[in-house]
């Protein structure tokens, strides 16, 4: 009888697909996401399951397949244990105590694809991250010594206080979608006062 080849189930290596800037703001969307719902989830509910699915396919694509992190996020993902026959309310409980592990694993590959950023002088904060984008922008007013860029979707009043400390030399560019109250106004008496060149623009 002759000898029949077995073809190999494995799939293979998917590579990286995709740049660190476009993973992160996708991540720390999926991780707000998971914030907002996960109350109400758990692993077996079709949002909780979209979600992972959605969470794995960004992990690849910003890793390849093959990294340890992907697999890392699927096997905490598969470690929540029910016991048959536990109602819905236990299964909640049991996803809230395992839960964060999963989210650990998304938190460390935001930090490591933020290693990966060509310049360290541009600092990337996704959307609802006002505290973090504060500090951030004041550390750069004080190092700032020619032109300090800021491309934020919403300003207002609080950022020519942020400003107050750059130094007059320092060219400030802001590029935005909208601008409350009389920001631009205020912008201009901000360069009067202060002696900086000030260029703000909208995105669209």
């Amino acid at each position: 009888m002759g000898r029949m080849a077995r073809r190999s189930t494995q799939a293979p290596a998917t590579p990286v697909s995709m740049k660190p800037e476009k993973v992160i703001t996708i991540i720390e969307g999926l991780l707000q996401e998971a914030q907002a719902n996960s109350v109400s989830w758990h692993r077996f509910t079709p949002e909780a399951k979209g979600w992972a699915q959605s969470a794995r396919g960004i992990l690849i694509q910003g890793f390849g397949s093959e990294d340890p992190l992907v697999e890392a996020f699927s096997s905490e993902w598969e470690s929540f244990v029910f016991v048959g026959g536990e109602n819905e309310a236990k299964q909640r409980l049991i996803f809230a105590q395992h839960f964060p592990r999963v989210l650990a694993v998304l938190r460390s590959a935001v930090q490591q694809l933020q290693w990966q950023l060509p310049d360290s002088s541009q600092v990337f904060q996704p959307a609802g991250s006002q505290h973090d984008s504060f500090v951030e922008i004041r550390k750069m007013v004080v190092i700032a010594s020619s032109e300090l860029l800021i491309v934020d979707s919403y300003v207002d009043h609080t950022l020519w206080m942020l400003l107050s400390n750059v130094a007059g030399s320092v060219k400030i560019r802001i590029l935005t979608d909208q601008m409350k109250g009389d920001f631009r106004l205020e912008g201009k008496k901000f360069a009067a006062q202060h002696g900086n060149i000030v260029d703000v623009r909208r995105g669209h």
